[in-house]
């Protein structure tokens, strides 16, 4: 019999519909290397559109504010990764615009990390797409992202 695999950057995940909240949950501890495991562990799972269905109709992703002035420059960088996965997908899409998330988000543009940069980036690239997926004007969303205060 074969040993159990566990990969160590990732947090242990609960089956079924109790994973993104069970994950979320981790996000509000106070380590570092808790909430880049359970980051790693979200992204994993926003491949799935049922777990990011969950993840945006659950109220989850408003919780994701507090870890962009998170003092670890890779958890910046991972939470914008997990929004830039959620905004793959167009429920994902009108949920970060109709959040209170872009004003703090786009405050990441100016973050020491290049890495959470490039994310930040990677997701105000996405977000100027509508919900069918064809390509709109990316400076109608910029000019909100910083005129909103």
């Amino acid at each position: 019999m074969a040993g159990v695999l566990i990969d160590p950057s990732r947090a242990p995940v609960a089956f079924g519909r109790r994973a993104v909240p069970q994950l979320f949950g981790e996000l509000q501890q106070l380590e570092a290397d808790r909430k880049q495991r359970a980051l790693a562990s979200l992204c994993d799972l926003m491949h799935d559109p049922e777990k990011l269905y969950q993840a945006v109709t659950g109220g989850f992703v408003e919780q994701l504010e507090v870890l962009f002035k998170d003092e670890d420059s890779s958890v910046r960088t991972k939470t914008c990764e997990l929004l830039h996965l959620l905004t793959a997908h167009s429920i994902g899409r009108r949920a970060l615009l109709s959040s209170a998330l872009l004003p703090p988000l786009s405050q990441l543009l100016d973050d020491s990390s290049s890495s959470c940069r490039r994310n930040v980036h990677r997701v105000l690239n996405r977000l100027a797409r509508l919900p069918a997926g064809t390509v709109t004007n990316a400076s109608t969303h910029t000019q909100y992202c910083f005129s909103v205060k």
